[in-house]
C-alpha cells in the first residue's frame, strides 16, 4: 500500500509576488487529515475561506518543506515571466520504495505544465497528487 504521508521540499528559482508566491496555511498539517470533498476532491470552500493563508517568500537560495496534509496553492502568473520551483517529494523508507511508481503515475495523472493536453481537466485527475491544494478552488480566497 502506498504511503500516506510524504514530504516535499521546494527549491525557488524565479518566484515574485509578482509571478506568484506560494501560499500555505499554518498549523493545519499538524491535524494530519485530508479536508477534501469526496465527491470532487476539492477542498470545501467553507475550509478556505476559514483558513489563514500566509505567502512563503521564498527565493533563489532558499528552500522550504513542507508535508502532504500542508494546504497550500500558488496562484496564477499574470506576467510574461516564468515561475519555477523545484520539487523533490520523500515517503519514509521504511514504508517501502515507492519513487518509480509515485513518478509515473503523477506524470500520468497530473503532469507538468508543458506536458499538459490542452483541454483537459487536471484539478480532479491530479487531486491525488495535490490533496492538501485547493487547486481549482482558489477563486474563493
Amino acid at each position: 500500500m502506498p504511503p500516506k504521508k510524504y514530504i516535499t521540499i521546494g527549491l525557488p528559482i524565479d518566484m515574485t509576488k509578482e509571478n506568484g508566491y506560494l501560499y500555505m496555511s499554518p498549523e493545519i498539517h499538524k491535524e494530519q487529515k485530508s479536508y477534501n470533498n469526496k465527491d470532487d476532491r476539492k477542498i470545501p470552500k467553507y475550509y478556505i475561506n476559514k483558513w489563514k493563508w500566509n505567502p512563503v517568500e521564498i527565493g533563489l537560495g532558499d528552500l522550504v518543506a513542507f508535508d502532504s496534509f500542508t494546504p497550500h496553492y500558488s496562484e496564477i502568473n499574470k506576467t510574461d515571466k516564468p515561475r519555477r520551483i523545484f520539487y523533490f517529494t520523500y515517503n519514509k523508507k521504511s514504508v517501502g520504495d515507492y519513487r518509480e511508481s509515485y513518478f509515473k503515475n503523477k506524470r500520468e495523472k497530473f503532469p507538468p505544465d508543458i506536458d499538459k493536453i490542452p483541454g483537459v481537466d487536471y484539478s480532479e485527475i491530479g487531486a491525488l497528487y495535490n490533496f492538501a491544494n485547493p487547486m481549482n478552488t482558489i477563486k474563493y480566497i
